[in-house]
């Protein structure tokens, strides 16, 4: 399959739901039909306003890179949509969680760039902006009042049924038999790739969420990092396995009187396995992995006694922190950060972006690299990471409520269109960025010398909607743009060794099976966070991970195993189109 000439990738926009419901269930009736009948004009959908650009060229990527890479030319859409948009009172409303790229925006409505979608559109859009701490428990509101926005974003984070109970609930609707006509761009571009199209639908074709779609190049936005001067001064030319990762650790410790060499935490603690162990780890769900077809659970592999018997014998060595079950609880890598200015730690998970600030911040010439946990059984092959282009995090809903959803949907489609990636990314001509002699959108100096004096990739967040909540075609050449020589060699360190073939796909389960498995897996994770850390700090010996995994067995796993192996089967056999 050939990889894409065109240039866009889409953005990754959603995550945060949050509630306000006001305003959401009150848009007018009166939004016009004749809008609908604008979409299957023969205009492009890709030439906004602006006419004719040039061609853009994709940046260049490394032998790493293009040995993951599995992409396709998405085929001509069958329709095509003239934008902006035209009609009376072509009006949504729209309910997603809001996290501020900086104090001086607290709402969506205080983004440049909606305003810059509205002209481009021509739909106004109203946004119910809801703090993220606060998503699960609004969104439970909102659905217990049946009070709905057009357009919700993220929900599906917070929503514990299928998607049929989704739509019995009416927070969606089933979408397979519009998104070619009113969404043609990112109908394209999802069954481009099958393993997209599997994604978006459940076992019987139904679709009820339109999903960002990523480039292929950087399916990893962060990953493991290592002091490369501290290794440089201990003589470790590299770290090839877990012996010598543990020699290294011990040195670091001795050495330099890191407190904390190998940063673990709450949210990272088990992230090792997969790497090392070849086993379960933070990126599974729930525990839940498949190995050639055959699901199976973490917690109970002979492998997972013996993560536990290294990480006890790290704990009681002070190779890892006492707290580390309290450490970056918040999910604020920063707070983990601190423990590299002091130099107690040597190894963290950090983002690319973040690098050049914690050297400078830590001094004494700290170097940190990129850094892949190495296999215990030699092949240097992670079978865990995210290879989906689907960021199944960032999606919309339409809901019941939402009087005219191919409106609905031709505003969504428009961030797939070429143009409208550029805008998602970029945001707006002129302002944020401008076009080189070759095409490419360069960002301006408002970005690269912003009044916030923050790095371009963070304050790149406040003038686009990248990173925001709306689902987009994230661009590879907008992640790259940002980056230091630095930062694209540490993500081809964690482009290198990694697939994604242990890791469960998006099955679906019946309502049946998800009452045989839901509650005996929350009532099993539960057991197993109180346990596991047990293991680690000591209080509970490993003489005694037999009587665990029989505990575990004993709350019905067999039960859960057979559901989610059924599961999977259908998953299989999902049919593209």
């Amino acid at each position: 399959m050939e990889r894409r000439t065109k240039l866009f990738s889409l953005l990754l926009c959603l995550a945060l739901i949050a509630a306000v419901f006001s305003g959401c269930g009150s848009q007018t009736a009166e939004s016009t039909a004749a809008a609908s009948s604008a979409q299957t004009t023969e205009v492009t959908a890709s030439a906004p306003e602006p006419a004719a650009m040039p061609e853009p060229e994709i940046a260049s990527v490394s032998s790493a890179e293009e040995a993951t890479m599995e992409e396709a030319e998405p085929p001509a859409p069958a329709y095509t949509i003239s934008y902006p948009l035209e009609g009376d009172d072509l009006e949504l409303t729209y309910w997603m969680p809001f996290k501020s790229p900086h104090e001086s925006i607290q709402t969506f409505d205080e983004f440049p760039v909606l305003a810059t979608a509205e002209k481009l559109t021509g739909v106004k859009v109203s946004f119910t902006s809801e703090n993220m701490m606060t998503a699960s428990e609004k969104f439970n509101l909102m659905v217990a009042s049946g009070d709905y926005c057009d357009l919700l974003g993220g929900a599906l984070s917070y929503y514990t049924g299928n998607y049929n109970e989704a739509i019995a609930d009416g927070i969606a609707i089933d979408l397979s038999g519009m998104i070619e006509e009113f969404a043609p761009d990112y109908y394209a571009m999802l069954t481009a790739d099958e393993n997209n199209y599997k994604a978006a639908v459940d076992d019987d074709g139904v679709m009820i969420a339109i999903y960002t779609i990523k480039d292929q190049y950087f399916p990893v936005m962060g990953g493991t990092v290592i002091r490369q001067d501290w290794m440089d001064a201990l003589g470790y030319k590299s770290i090839d396995s877990i012996d010598q990762m543990d020699d290294f650790l011990r040195d670091c410790k001795s050495t330099y009187g890191a407190g904390y060499p190998l940063m673990l935490t709450y949210s990272n603690y088990e992230n090792i396995l997969s790497a090392a162990y070849g086993i379960g780890g933070g990126d599974c769900t729930n525990g839940l992995y498949q190995v050639d077809g055959d699901v199976r659970y973490t917690y109970v592999q002979p492998e997972y006694k013996e993560y536990l018997k290294l990480a006890a014998a790290w704990y009681q060595d002070g190779i890892i922190g006492s707290d580390f079950m309290n450490v970056g609880t918040t999910g604020l890598p920063m707070e983990t950060y601190t423990y590299v200015y002091s130099g107690d730690t040597a190894i963290i998970g950090a983002t690319a972006a973040e690098i050049a600030s914690i050297e400078a911040e830590t001094g004494n010439g700290c170097k940190l690299i990129g850094f892949n946990y190495p296999a215990s059984d030699g092949s240097g092959v992670t079978h865990f990471t995210d290879m989906s282009m689907i960021k199944s995090s960032e999606h919309a809903l339409i809901t019941e409520q939402c009087a005219h959803p191919e409106i609905a949907l031709e505003w969504l489609n428009y961030w797939f269109t070429e143009y409208g990636a550029i805008v998602a990314n970029y945001g707006t001509e002129g302002e944020s960025f401008t076009f080189d002699e070759n095409g490419n959108p360069q960002w301006t100096d408002l970005i690269t010398a912003n009044e916030y004096d923050l790095p371009a990739n963070r304050a790149s967040a406040i003038y686009t909607l990248y990173a925001h909540t709306t689902p987009i075609h994230t661009m590879e050449t907008r992640l790259s743009s940002t980056f230091t020589q630095e930062q694209k060699d540490v993500y081809d360190v964690w482009m290198t060794g990694i697939d994604g073939n242990n890791l469960l796909p998006a099955v679906s389960l019946t309502k049946e099976e998800s009452e045989t498995a839901r509650s005996p897996l929350a009532d099993i994770q539960t057991y197993v966070d109180e346990n596991v850390a047990k293991f680690i700090n000591g209080t509970r010996s490993l003489d005694e991970f037999d009587d665990f995994v029989a505990d575990i067995e004993g709350m019905g796993l067999a039960d859960i195993i057979e559901v989610y192996q059924a599961a999977l089967e259908r998953y299989n056999q999902r049919a593209v189109g």
